[in-house]
């Protein structure tokens, strides 16, 4: 009965597949337009440790879309109100149970620092 339960237990693990790996790192990044004349970056308001991630499932073998780069970077400014991202490292993250469920996409993780203050636009008549 213990030998069973070791090869199940042994079987299962191997079936589940999984990694990530540090891509890149990057000392600034932004999707956003910036104007970099005036720009003191010790100044600025700064949230440290942000994540941002796009990802997309993977179901029985078929993916649903491809994850994006600057979608990952967006969800990091998004979530902290910025406009810039220094010292980014960028990860691969991929995990699958083979022929059931798996997800795979970017990870950024960075201090996003906003340098501008946003008004609220009227709109336009």
């Amino acid at each position: 009965m213990k030998i069973t339960a070791l090869i199940i237990l042994v079987v299962g693990s191997l079936l589940v597949a999984g990694c990530s790996t540090r891509m890149f790192d990057l000392s600034v990044v932004s999707t956003k337009g910036i104007d970099l004349e005036e720009l003191d970056l010790t100044q600025a308001k700064k949230a440290m440790h942000v994540t941002g991630v796009s990802s997309r499932s993977i179901i029985i073998i078929f993916p649903l879309g491809n994850p994006c780069l600057q979608e990952a970077i967006d969800d990091a400014l998004t979530s902290a109100s910025g406009d810039i991202m220094t010292d980014v490292a960028v990860y691969y993250n991929f995990w699958y149970i083979p022929f059931i469920y798996g997800q795979f996409g970017y990870e950024v993780v960075g201090d996003v620092i906003k340098t501008r203050e946003w008004t609220e636009m009227t709109p336009v008549r």
